[in-house]
């Protein structure tokens, strides 16, 4: 299957693994099940946040991702800007980033373009977020590059 065919799939479908009803009634929880739920193509920068956040399904979000920090390497759910970018970089594990090569090499491209961005902000505008992400790329580009 093509990733425009896969887009057009839920989770639910494309792992065909089916979680029903939610078990907690927890924001994250409830979040979790319903973006099963929604075909790939209408996943939300938040969404897709928040499921790389809990490491789900990052064979198929992770790409999708990719597609919106290819965009906006800052590109911003509900957090604040440059959240996407920092799930990806903290919360995907080692392994599938040496599993995914031609994936790991698009993000090192994207992470230096957020590093050139955060770098050339003015001092004013800069804040505690912009730093973290700055040593979240840094740290990255190092293991990676």
């Amino acid at each position: 299957m093509n990733m425009k065919s896969v887009k057009m799939h839920t989770l639910e479908k494309l792992e065909n693994e089916y979680w029903g009803a939610p078990n907690y009634p927890s924001h994250l929880v409830t979040t979790m099940y319903k973006i099963r739920t929604i075909p790939l193509n209408q996943l939300t920068t938040e969404h897709l946040r928040m499921a790389i956040g809990q490491r789900m399904s990052l064979q198929y979000l992770v790409p999708l991702a990719i597609d919106k920090l290819e965009e906006n390497p800052l590109a911003e759910g509900n957090m604040y800007e440059g959240d996407l970018l920092f799930n990806i970089l903290t919360r995907t594990p080692e392994e599938y980033w040496k599993q995914n090569k031609g994936t790991t090499i698009s993000i090192c491209n994207i992470a230096k373009q957020a590093e050139k961005r955060l770098s050339e902000k003015n001092e004013m505008d800069k804040d505690e977020v912009d730093g973290e992400i700055l040593i979240a790329v840094k740290t990255f580009l190092e293991m990676y590059q």
